[in-house]
């Protein structure tokens, strides 16, 4: 299967500089990969990283199911995810609506698309892409949600409707390959005035420093870039965005401590599972409080206005 990838060596996506340190090895059954650091501006990225060719390899991968819905998996941690997944749409649909008015909102990446149903509900005219085929048209099929299926490009980003008065990201820039042409296509889609929604995990959040290599959020190599709230602001200044409202993202904390705990089980063995179901109750408590405190939470969220 390994060779059927090939790799790419990239320039900081965030401040364009071609020198970089190692930071951290990982390795699969595909290929062995690296998390670097911009010697300039200290941005952590894949580097060098699958093309955007020959990355569905890990998509396809057993151990990558990020939709729930679409399948019929009513395991233990199904049912949890359920429950907190409603939760967080009408967490997200408060939170978007706290700062726009009720009109077209266009979510790139959107799964199975219960944010969007969620939207719908709501009052808003809503549209979405999502490259799974499977999520997608559960999502059709299932909401009536009009869902593109594809990645994010200039051809399906043009079939949405135009001037939406938001879009969002959740969770989906840190898998995006063409970060500057993303951008773009989405400030000239926006209105005027319209905000950009960003959701993506937080390198420097409590977490993340507890786990290390055993932080689920880390992804490698799905996930592209590793952020701080600095990196984004640096990338949306770069394309005409202001940021003007941050928060964290509590229930991120549940997540990746759970999921990251199980990375550790599976590497240690089940032996440690008495000890991790002692430690995941106080560590949620610990990174939930910590998330509190401006950019240590464990997920980042932005909202950034078009300007010009």
């Amino acid at each position: 299967m390994s060779g059927s990838l090939r790799f790419e060596t990239v320039p900081c996506p965030v401040c364009s500089h071609d020198q970089y340190s190692p930071w951290m090895r990982f390795n699969d059954k595909y290929a062995d990969h690296m998390l670097v650091r911009c010697v300039q501006c200290q941005f952590v990225y894949l580097n060098p990283r699958p093309t955007e060719d020959t990355i569905g390899v890990y998509y396809s991968a057993e151990e990558y199911t990020p939709f729930v819905s679409s399948s019929d998996n009513r395991s233990l941690f199904a049912k949890i995810y359920h429950t907190v997944r409603r939760f967080s749409v009408r967490w997200k649909r408060k939170k978007v609506e706290n700062k726009s008015n009720k009109g077209l909102v266009i979510d790139l990446g959107c799964g199975t698309a219960e944010f969007l149903n969620e939207m719908k509900q709501n009052g808003w005219q809503v549209a979405g892409i999502e490259p799974s085929p499977e999520a997608s048209e559960f999502a059709r099929s299932n909401y009536d949600v009009p869902v593109l299926t594809g990645t994010i490009n200039r051809e399906l980003i043009g079939q949405t409707p135009d001037k939406p008065d938001v879009i969002t990201m959740w969770h989906v820039l840190e898998h995006v390959h063409r970060l500057d042409e993303t951008l773009d296509l989405i400030y000239k889609k926006l209105k005027p005035g319209g905000t950009l929604v960003i959701a993506v995990p937080n390198i420097s959040s409590l977490d993340a420093l507890f786990y290390g290599r055993d932080w689920v959020a880390l992804d490698v190599p799905r996930h592209l870039y590793d952020f701080v709230l600095a990196d984004l602001r640096s990338l949306l200044n770069k394309h005409q965005f202001r940021v003007y409202r941050t928060h964290g993202m509590p229930i991120d904390a549940v997540f990746n401590v759970l999921m990251s705990e199980k990375n550790i089980i599976q590497r240690r063995g089940l032996w440690f599972l008495p000890l991790s179901l002692v430690r995941i109750p106080l560590v949620v408590f610990i990174t939930t409080i910590a998330g509190l405190i401006r950019g240590k939470a464990s997920a980042i969220v932005v909202y950034a206005e078009k300007q010009g």
